[in-house]
Order: C-alpha cells, then sequence, then structure tokens
C-alpha cells in the first residue's frame, strides 16, 4: 500500500527547494559579496534537505536482510545516480564546459546532492545490516548509527580542513586527498549527520514533539539560533563546527516546528499549500533542470547590492527570480512526463500498473 503523505512535510520540502534555487540565483547569477539574507540561509538549506530525506526514509517496521536491501540500493541507484548522470552530462554538453576539473569536482557542475544523498542511504543500510539483531530498535542500535555518523563526520571535516583550500586554488584533483574529497564526495559527508538526525527524530517523534511544545526549550533553541547566527556573521564563522553542526541543528528544529505548529497554512485547502506541496513532490524535477534556466548576465545587478546593500530589495527581486526558474522547470518536467518512460527514469517516477 502506498505510504500516506504528510501535507506539512511536502510543504516544508518546497519551501527548502525554493531557498535552495534562491541561493543559486544570489551566488551563481547575481554574485552579491555584501550581506544578504542567503548568508542564514546557507547555513542549513542542505541540512534540512538532507534532515527530511532521512525523516522520509525512516520506518520502524522496516526489515534490512539481502534481498530488500538489494532492491532497495537498486531503486535509489535508478532514482538518483542515473538521471544526475544524464542531466550532468547533458548540462556539460549544452554549456559546452572544457574545463574536466569542473566535470569532476565536488560539486560535479551543480549535481553532487543527489550523488550524495545515495552514499549516505548507502551508510545508513550498512550500518542498519551491520547491528546485530538482538539490538534492533534498542538505545544501542541508536548508538552506532550516532557513532557512525560522528566518524563519518570527522572524516569529512578533516579532509575540508587539510586540502579544501589549496585544492580550490591548484585545482590538483590527482592526489589521494583531491580524490577523498572531489571524486569521493568526502567532503559533504557532513551532512549526513542531518541525515541522521532525521532519521532518529522519526524514530522518537513523540519525545521531540513534547520537547519542541515546551515553551523553555523552544524559547532556548530560538535564542541560541540567533545569537549563533549573528555570531557567524560577525566573526566569518567561529569554527567549522559551530556554524557547520550546531547553527543547522537549531534552524532545523525551529523550521520544522513552525511547518507543524502551523500545519493548518499549509494543507491542501489553501493557496501556498497547494503550491509548496507540488514544489515539494517534483523537488528531484526541480533540482535536475533548474540549473539550465538560472538566468546569466545579471552581474550588473549583484554589483548594485554590492554597493548599496540592501537585503530585503535584494531578497524578494532573487525571490522573484527563483520563483520563475521554478515555474520553468516545473513546466518543462510537465512535458517529460507525458512520457512515462522518461519520468522513470529521469525522475524516479513509479510505473502505475494497470
Amino acid at each position: 500500500m502506498p505510504t500516506q503523505r504528510i501535507e506539512y512535510i511536502d510543504a516544508m520540502r518546497g519551501f527548502t527547494m525554493l531557498l535552495v534555487v534562491y541561493c543559486h540565483i544570489v551566488v551563481q547569477c547575481l554574485h552579491i559579496h555584501s550581506f544578504t539574507f542567503n548568508h542564514l540561509f546557507l547555513a542549513f538549506i542542505m541540512p534540512l534537505f538532507f534532515f527530511i530525506s532521512g525523516w522520509v526514509m525512516y520506518k520502524a517496521r522496516r526489515e534490512w536482510g539481502k534481498k530488500e536491501t538489494g532492491q532497495y540500493i537498486k531503486n535509489k541507484f535508478l532514482t538518483l545516480i542515473i538521471p544526475s548522470v544524464v542531466f550532468w552530462v547533458a548540462f556539460i554538453c549544452i554549456f559546452q564546459v572544457t574545463d574536466t576539473m569542473l566535470w569532476f569536482d565536488a560539486f560535479k557542475c551543480g549535481y553532487w546532492f543527489t550523488y550524495a544523498l545515495f552514499q549516505y542511504f548507502l551508510f545508513y543500510v550498512i550500518t542498519m545490516m551491520l547491528v546485530p539483531r538482538k539490538w534492533k530498535n534498542t538505545k544501542k542500535e541508536d548508538a552506532i548509527v550516532i557513532t557512525v555518523a560522528a566518524t563519518i563526520a570527522i572524516v569529512s571535516l578533516c579532509t575540508r580542513l587539510l586540502v579544501v583550500s589549496d585544492m580550490m586554488a591548484s585545482h590538483n584533483l590527482g592526489t589521494l586527498h583531491a580524490v577523498l574529497a572531489h571524486y569521493i564526495g568526502a567532503i559533504q559527508w557532513y551532512y549526513y549527520v542531518f541525515f541522521c538526525l532525521g532519521t532518529l527524530v522519526k524514530k522518537y517523534f513523540n519525545t521531540f514533539i513534547r520537547l519542541t511544545d515546551n515553551k523553555w526549550f523552544m524559547a532556548i533553541i530560538i535564542a541560541c539560533t540567533f545569537i549563533l547566527a549573528i555570531l557567524q556573521e560577525r566573526t566569518d564563522g567561529l569554527t567549522f563546527i559551530i556554524p557547520g553542526l550546531l547553527l543547522p541543528a537549531m534552524c532545523i528544529f525551529v523550521i520544522f516546528t513552525f511547518f507543524r505548529k502551523n500545519e493548518q497554512i499549509f494543507t491542501k485547502d489553501t493557496r501556498l499549500g497547494r503550491t509548496l506541496q507540488h514544489i515539494g513532490r517534483r523537488t528531484l524535477d526541480i533540482y535536475m533542470l533548474h540549473y539550465f534556466f538560472l538566468p546569466k548576465n545579471l552581474r550588473f545587478v549583484g554589483d548594485f547590492f554590492d554597493q548599496h546593500s540592501n537585503p530585503t530589495l535584494e531578497f524578494f527581486i532573487s525571490m522573484a527570480l527563483a520563483l520563475m526558474v521554478v515555474a520553468l522547470s516545473l513546466a518543462v518536467s510537465n512535458v517529460i512526463r507525458l512520457s512515462p518512460l522518461l519520468a522513470k527514469y529521469l525522475f524516479g517516477v513509479k510505473e502505475k500498473h494497470q
């Protein structure tokens, strides 16, 4: 039987996808260097996406036998890797990206997210398979998940701290560190912490609700979120650990709680809810397509905001552009989805059995 979708989760995913496109508008199209709201958004956009992925993936009664695991990994490979490769190649050909370094670097012309997400599914599945049966659904299982996630995050952080700065300058992708950081994508593995956080919140959802319904807990979380956001901006990052892990986790708690407590706003009965849910259910389509429609030659707009900083005006202009890019991506997605075969292999749409 199909899993019943939770409307505010789809809406939250749509909200996050909008911010992703907005971020790309600011960074890749406007090239703004002065302060924008994007500085804060960058702290939690991708962690929130991976958190939602972990939350949706977790099922208490899921069995990780060899047959089930093999089929699960196969499905994820078809859903995430095949579309990424197709659109990655199309992007390189259409925009004539001749620098082969850009093909295989950490961001892979923008298509790193699905590659990393597939790795996270592998990490989690392998971890679950290694947990002894007698420890299933116990605190010991949680301890193993947390330990593995922390170890992977440490490897990722060390890779970043040791090699990213000089590699970005030299584009030397031939060293062992470069292979770890770029080809394998180890510099993005620290996001796996948020994927696992999503699974744990789903597992202990009633406890999470009690915590976030506590007025003192949420007061502390919101206050700390603002303090850390200000400190990160004022100090250009305290260390990578604080803005990279603690601030996103707090932002996730605040955003998730906002959508949960205001779920009546995000139902299909409201225009906002219908719009965000539709975007949320087409995140893969939008992610794959939106790079082709990012508006070029807008650096003069970014230069204006660099000289006349106005974060509020910049936000509305950039968000308007982001909405246009999303609308265009959805339009093209609808055309591609006319073919069930293309919909299956490009957007992971399950075939409907007659």
